[in-house]
């Protein structure tokens, strides 16, 4: 019944998966009652129409293993579908009235346990049956307790004791582990062949799969290559910056410099990224639920198509070997496919989707980070910036919603930058060969899947970093400084604390760095005004007795891509660049892909976010509408810093006495809107 099993079945329908063998137990029960209740399709038709091959075992409650040996040769003997076999079975068969059959047997208590025990532990109980095959199993029962009372010394019983495995039972299973261990054993002396025979014809791809047998499933050439593509891409940011100060310093409003350049879109950056990830690693590979072409996910020169080669003569590059599966309009199915192909091994996957767009898939995600699958999730169209796509593809709310899944990691970039550097977060846990600890329960937090959240529109900052510390190299601690309070060439003492900290994300941190320029400049206009004003009140006074004007406004910018990662650093670190230490410096979070109460505080006295969902229109529309511009940012964190004595909360402070969230009305307190 459940809406991924249709949409997995159909697109193994389609791709003519004949290797894919599913059982399925028609017990025609539910924990509220019979399936008649909800259900009543031809099963059998349903699947024959997406293409499968349909099997019955005719008989129910078949207890022989040769019925079951025999229906999967006859699935094996086909090579055109998956196959499906139906069975017929008794829920809680055998389990006596008032149990067997009913829904109570599907998830309740078996209160009779101690009776169901006699009847098929013990000779006696077994034989009560009168048929044959339960009259020969009484024999071996009490062959088992004879054998157990005359080795261990168990006291006089008629029944097997709990939790027995039955000496015929774990011989034969014993006997499988002895053929697995010779299986694999020729199965490495077969890969030892293999390298030898075909190294000296092609050494990469030998190279290429005795590393991913040991766990290393990346080249050393993409780290090189994206190293490449970020030198490329900072040097077009330099002429950026370039051209607009020339378009600011151009007369009567033409600009005499080179033109303005326009950065790329977020999604952009993003493909032009996995585009190297994709063609310089053989084992990468992923797909899109049908937006491949506005995610930029899908190169079909490098990848090909994955589908039945019968697609090859109208779709050149279809086949089998293909390393982009269409998934279709089923974003479910696909992101839980890529978890059976994190789990099976030597294979990267990935999908890129619009953001808004996962919620669709979120199990599959949540199910991705208990079993620490490393799955790469590229969102696009993050924020309100959608245009006229409207709130239904805004998703301002799914941020929060990655950021409370334990083991995911949630990437939200500023620039190309912090892009390359989420990728190599996730890149750094298919690089090194696996350790074999690392299977064990419960797993340590070595891989996990991550979530590269990014724009639609154009990506970067207003102006560069003032800080050493790159943002490639910053996302991968969480957060970081990237413009000081201080410049260098004002010669300010570097130990300067700043007034203000402004926190921001994604396309926000731009946003931010925009806001700090107009609080800059209003500091400095409101402090000449103010000296101006003093000095004519006051004409004829000592200048030794007129207050000191007050020191123009200091405003730190920090760009936190990744709670995560923020987290898991050193306390003396996140308090370096926080500065959550000093209660008098206001720390203020800026992020509209997010909604109100969503624990920014942990960081911030205050945050504005937003207060609802977005709204249809152009992106810089809908962005003054719901008041994320520089001129609205500055206008709350000016006030807020004019009445911060009052406003940042101190220790011992009650709950209920200050702001905790901001939203687009500075005169409502949390939660009276």
């Amino acid at each position: 019944m459940e809406g991924i099993s249709s949409e997995a079945a159909s697109l193994a329908g389609h791709l003519r998966l004949h290797k894919l063998i599913v059982f399925y137990d028609d017990n025609e029960t539910t924990i509220d009652g019979k399936t008649d209740l909800s259900f009543s399709e031809d099963v059998g038709a349903v699947f024959a129409a997406k293409g499968w091959n349909v099997l019955r075992i005719q008989c129910k409650d078949a207890f022989e293993s040769s019925v079951y040996e025999e229906v999967v040769e006859k699935a094996k003997s086909q090579t055109e579908k998956p196959t499906i076999v139906i069975m017929k079975t008794t829920i809680g068969c055998g389990a006596g009235p008032g149990l067997e059959d009913t829904c109570k047997a599907h998830g309740g208590k078996f209160s009779n346990i101690e009776e169901i025990r006699k009847k098929w532990f013990s000779p006696e109980g077994l034989r009560s049956s009168g048929d044959n095959v339960d009259s020969q199993v009484a024999c071996e029962v009490q062959a088992e307790i004879d054998a157990l009372q005359a080795a261990d010394g168990v006291p006089n019983t008629s029944v097997l004791p709990p939790f027995h495995v039955p000496g015929l039972v774990l011989s034969k299973f014993r006997d499988y582990g002895t053929k697995g261990d010779e299986m694999a054993d020729e199965w490495e002396e077969m890969l030892k062949q293999y390298y030898a025979a075909f190294e000296g014809q092609d050494a990469e791809l030998v190279n290429d799969l005795r590393d991913r047998m040991q766990g290393k499933y990346l080249s050393d050439k993409w780290d090189q290559a994206v190293r490449q593509y970020l030198t490329s891409e900072r040097g077009n940011t330099s002429a950026l910056m370039r051209s607009l100060y020339n378009s600011d310093k151009a007369e009567n409003g033409k600009n005499t410099g080179e033109g303005k350049l326009k950065r790329k879109a977020g999604r952009v950056y993003v493909s032009d990224v996995l585009k190297c990830f994709v063609e310089l690693n053989p084992s990468v590979i992923g797909g899109s639920a049908d937006v491949a072409s506005s995610c930029g996910a899908h190169f079909p020169d490098i990848q090909g198509h994955f589908l039945p080669p019968s697609y090859s003569a109208k779709l050149p590059g279809a086949s089998y070997q293909g390393r982009y599966i269409h998934f279709g309009v089923r974003e479910h199915a696909a992101l839980a496919i890529l978890n059976g192909i994190s789990s099976y091994g030597c294979l990267v996957p990935y999908s890129s989707l619009f953001t808004i767009f996962y919620q669709y898939g979120l199990p599959a995600v949540r199910m991705a980070s208990i079993s620490k699958f490393p799955v790469l999730y590229i969102g696009t169209h993050d924020s309100i910036d959608l245009g006229e796509d409207g709130p239904t593809h805004q998703p301002v709310e799914v941020l929060p919603q990655l950021r409370a899944m334990p083991n995911l990691l949630v990437i939200r970039p500023a620039d190309v930058d912090e892009v390359v550097g989420a990728f190599e977060i996730f890149a750094a846990q298919y690089t090194a060969p696996r350790q074999i600890d690392q299977y064990l329960d419960p797993k340590p937090l070595v891989r996990r899947p991550v979530f590269i959240m990014t724009s639609r529109g154009e990506l970067g900052l207003p102006y560069k970093g003032n800080t050493k510390l790159t943002g490639q190299e910053g996302v991968k601690r969480g957060a970081y400084v990237l413009h000081e309070c201080f410049d260098d060439q004002q010669k300010t003492d570097h130990n300067t604390l700043p007034d203000i900290v402004l926190i921001g994300s994604g396309q926000d941190v731009g946003l931010i760095m925009k806001t700090k320029e107009l609080l800059l400049e209003w500091s400095k206009n409101f402090n000449e005004q103010l000296n101006s004003a003093t000095k004519t009140a006051f004409a004829g006074f000592p200048a030794t007795l007129l207050s000191t004007v007050p020191a123009n406004l200091k405003v730190r910018i920090v760009s936190m891509p990744c709670w995560e990662l923020f987290d898991e650093q050193e306390q003396d670190y996140q308090a370096s660049v926080l500065l959550s230490n000093y209660n008098d410096i206001l720390r203020i979070f800026v992020e509209k892909a997010s909604t109100k109460n969503t624990g920014h505080d942990k960081y911030a006295h205050f945050s504005v976010l937003m207060p609802s969902y977005g709204l249809s229109g152009k992106a810089a529309d809908v962005e003054r509408k719901l008041e994320f511009t520089p001129e609205f940012i500055a206008a709350k964190v000016w006030s807020q810093w004019l009445d911060r004595g009052r406003r940042v909360r101190q220790g011992g402070d009650e709950a209920d006495t200050g702001y905790s969230t901001w939203v687009s009305r500075l005169g409502s307190r949390a939660g009276a809107h």
